[in-house]
């Protein structure tokens, strides 16, 4: 009797123990999302007050207003106001990064590319609306296009890293990860920029497999194109991996 006491009285506090975690769970739960509401309220606010008032015009007192909080609270989402339409990008390169490393090693850089962004884009189609209004505000705003493109750069340099230690290369002095990582990049923009002038109403993850794949290079496209010296050059200076 007293060992089935003991026990019961251990599964008591185990079922206690579990509780409080679970408690602690939901908690953080209810905070990561109080978080995620306000920072996207404040971009919504920011964005209608940009878009009604100006972009120069408008101060961030008068964002943090509309949303009921301190400017103390803007500045643990966003670092300025030209970072408060961007600061997805962030977001974005963590998603490329991840979707990049976890494509099959044996994969051919470019369709690798292909495939961890064509991944990576889904992100624009949870809130097509929403994206669309923030990339044509961007387009027509020079201090936040900077911004954005400043920060696309830095998704090139994780394209680059991760390609670099795909291909068991130098990232800094080997050329074929940063023109792949570079092209990648120009794709992708032509890819979003025609899908914002279609009112996003095909699939952005579509166009940019098809833009991939209308861009593809090909050996024999350059071959044609070079003198057998130059293409001995080539794979010299070049040395893709993976071939």
């Amino acid at each position: 009797m007293a060992a089935y006491a003991k026990s019961q009285e251990m599964t008591l506090e185990r079922m206690d123990v579990l509780s409080e975690r679970t408690v602690q769970v939901r908690s953080l739960g209810l905070r990561e999302r109080k978080k995620e509401r306000t920072r996207e309220q404040l971009v919504e606010a920011a964005l209608r007050l940009f878009t009604q008032r100006g972009y120069e015009e408008t101060t961030i007192d008068e964002v943090v207003n509309a949303v009921e909080v301190s400017p103390r609270t803007f500045f643990r989402y966003f670092q300025s106001k030209e970072d408060v339409l961007v600061t997805w990008v962030d977001e974005f390169s963590d998603r490329v990064r991840h979707a990049l490393a976890a494509r099959p090693p044996d994969e051919e850089p470019y369709t690798a590319l292909r495939n961890a962004l064509t991944d990576a884009v889904a992100i624009y189609e949870t809130k097509r609306t929403h994206f669309i209004a923030i990339e044509r505000f961007i387009a027509r705003t020079p201090a936040v296009r900077a911004q954005k493109l400043e920060k696309l750069g830095r998704c090139s340099q994780i394209m680059i890293d991760v390609l670099a230690q795909r291909l068991g290369v130098d990232a800094q002095r080997h050329l074929a990860p940063r023109l792949l990582a570079n092209c990648a990049i120009g794709i992708l923009g032509a890819a979003v920029n025609t899908w914002i002038a279609q009112g996003g109403k095909e699939s952005l993850s579509e166009i940019v497999d098809y833009a991939f794949r209308c861009m593809r290079p090909t050996d024999s496209l350059t071959r044609s194109a070079q003198r057998p010296s130059q293409q001995r050059e080539r794979r010299s200076s070049l040395s893709f991996a993976g071939r």
